[in-house]
């Protein structure tokens, strides 16, 4: 069954109104030229993907033998405008249907027959964010993608369906060919668990600090600072 929370509604409903806000215009105000250059270059991207999974778990210390299929398929749809004076808006939203739910997607506090797949029926706004170029320069605002390295630390948990976003600020700062900065302060994790499990979210303040210098094509230096 999909669920789509208030929470998630609202934030979906808002990023809506600001995309669709320059047609809005049209009606009482000529559209300039900078406006209609970033309609025309805005893309939109429908994406599918099938994910299978089996598990046979044996009971540890006399517990009961458990077993699970997940059949689920993942829709995405994402909007990302064109480049107006430098400002532009993305909106990513995720649903996630299961075509074979002979699992639990329940990790936390359960004890049910079904061994877990962490792949929860979910319909999410998994980016909705507002971003600025200049040239070296990038910040973007609001619920984004951080893929940071290898992802061993800062990622989106990829091989789940429901990918885990970050809801706060972030600086790139590109200095040269060879070294780049980034910074983000996160407010929030939306995790891979859904709206309606404990744990779902991980609120706080953290701060993300990361460092790339390329000592040649083949060869990165990377340094990962979290607090």
């Amino acid at each position: 069954m999909m669920k789509f929370t208030k929470k998630k509604l609202s934030l979906a409903l808002i990023a809506s109104s600001i995309i669709s806000a320059p047609f809005a215009m049209a009606d009482d105000a000529p559209i300039n030229s900078g406006i209609k250059k970033a309609l025309t270059d805005s893309k939109v991207k429908l994406s599918l993907r099938a994910h299978y999974e089996g598990v046979d778990e044996d009971g540890a210390n006399g517990a009961t033998d458990k077993d699970a299929t997940a059949l689920t398929v993942k829709s995405r749809l994402t909007l990302q405008t064109g480049d107006y004076k430098s400002w532009s808006l993305g909106l990513e939203v995720d649903n996630v249907t299961a075509i074979v739910d002979d699992y639990n997607d329940l990790t936390f506090d359960y004890s049910g027959s079904d061994a877990v797949v962490a792949d929860p029926e979910i319909t999410d706004v998994n980016q909705a964010f507002l971003q600025y170029r200049s040239g070296k320069v990038k910040l973007t605002a609001g619920r984004q993608r951080i893929l940071h390295n290898n992802q061993r630390f800062i990622g989106g948990v990829g091989w789940r369906q429901n990918e885990q976003t970050y809801d706060g600020y972030r600086i790139e700062y590109t200095a040269s060919a060879t070294l780049s900065l980034d910074y983000s302060y996160i407010y929030n994790a939306n995790r891979i668990f859904g709206d309606d499990k404990k744990g779902d979210d991980l609120s706080g303040a953290f701060h993300f600090a990361n460092a790339t210098y390329k000592i040649n094509t083949d060869t990165k230096y990377q340094h990962l600072l979290m607090y």
